[in-house]
């Protein structure tokens, strides 16, 4: 069954942390945004990983890491998986609340979201607003990548 929020695209209201924000719809750079935090992500995860290795080994991973976010997009398998993740998750969540609250930070949005039940909470939300499925870009014509299913991995 197709919600209001769904049929309209009308923002929503989730409450995390005892806080309300209004949360949009995916559309637009969103996408791109989100394209570019993804490949960040994977970069920033394995560099950290890499400071506790051998040089040459080192190497190898900074190598493969980067061949993988080169790739990486919303609508890939390795983007998936980190969209799947709880940063991921929190990512989303801030990605659909931040145009209606300029002033909230991915940070303060993550600490409210560590608590599993925020997190449950406000990835129904998103769903239920971004339809778990294909959504329209602003292009005519176009679909914009699946924010699937949203069930917390790793």
């Amino acid at each position: 069954m197709t919600t209001a929020a769904e049929a309209t695209g009308a923002p929503m209201d989730v409450t995390i942390a005892g806080k309300t924000y209004r949360m949009e719809p995916l559309a637009g750079t969103d996408w791109g945004e989100l394209d570019n935090w993804i490949r960040s992500w994977i970069l920033r995860a394995n560099l950290s990983v890499a400071s506790d290795l051998p040089a040459h080994l080192a190497q190898m991973l900074i190598d493969s890491a980067t061949r993988v976010a080169a790739s990486a997009t919303m609508a890939s398998e390795s983007g998936q998986a980190v969209l799947k993740t709880p940063h991921g998750i929190a990512r989303l969540i801030y990605q659909a609340v931040k145009k209606n609250h300029p002033a909230v930070n991915y940070q303060e949005l993550w600490d409210a979201l560590r608590d599993p039940d925020n997190m449950q909470a406000a990835a129904i939300a998103f769903q239920m607003l971004n339809g778990g499925g294909q959504k329209k870009t602003d292009a005519p014509g176009e679909t914009a990548p699946s924010t699937g299913d949203l069930s917390i991995e790793g």
